[in-house]
């Protein structure tokens, strides 16, 4: 298997993992340290598989989303508003 196999298998098992959880490149990069991987260009190579990878674009930081305002609901009084769950007959075993 060549080298640019085995980064790719190395960085597609280390990005699917339960440990993945499809952050970043840079935590794609500290992952693969962790198991013991290392390659010149391992920096770049893990930012360029995240850049590509759907889910990590998803769940990405959002640093460029113009902000908006916030509404809060306003309570004018004491117990203006008030909430209540209701639950049927529980009937135990």
């Amino acid at each position: 298997m060549s080298w640019k196999g085995r980064i790719d298998k190395s960085s597609k098992e280390t990005h699917a993992d339960v440990c993945g959880a499809h952050q970043s490149g840079s935590k794609l990069q500290f992952q693969l340290r962790r198991m013991s991987y290392y390659w010149p260009k391992m920096v770049q190579d893990s930012m360029d598989y995240a850049k590509k990878c759907e889910a990590c674009q998803y769940h990405a930081n959002f640093i460029y989303q113009p902000i908006e305002p916030l509404n809060p609901t306003v309570a004018y009084w004491p117990f203006e508003a008030w909430g209540l769950d209701l639950v049927g007959l529980i009937t135990p075993k």
